[in-house]
């Protein structure tokens, strides 16, 4: 306690932000097609996003970025940074990553304020 009977209270200057972090893609596929993994999403939003009546959600960012990581059998491979709902993992990017086995996706909207948010998961047997 001060002098004027005041508590001085601690607070985490955290707390509040992980609140702020984005929220996790939805509807995460991967789909091979003519050996390329094609991997598709859409993006939540935190403003103006319970209208159904739009097309796509409001950005609610400066721009539109994604941060995309490659896992093989549990061992980061790849990392991209995106700036579309989609990407084509290639034949010729799987060789280089040695993309056999369990390949997961991970994707997370990134806020150029807080970072990434929520990932999102899909994995596929290659």
């Amino acid at each position: 306690m001060s002098g004027l009977g005041l508590r001085l209270l601690s607070v985490h200057p955290r707390c509040g932000l992980r609140r702020m972090r984005g929220y996790a893609p939805v509807h995460l596929r991967a789909r091979v097609s003519g050996g390329d993994v094609n991997v598709s999403w859409i993006r939540q939003t935190r403003i103006d996003g319970d209208r159904w009546d739009l097309g796509d959600v409001p950005l609610g960012e400066e721009s539109e970025t994604y941060e995309l990581c490659v896992s093989v059998d549990g061992q980061l491979v790849r990392q991209e940074t995106l700036s579309a709902a989609t990407w084509s993992y290639t034949a010729a990017a799987q060789a280089l990553d040695n993309a056999e086995g369990l390949v997961t996706f991970d994707v997370a909207q990134v806020s150029a304020r807080f970072g990434a948010g929520r990932r999102a998961s899909v994995s596929i047997g290659l």
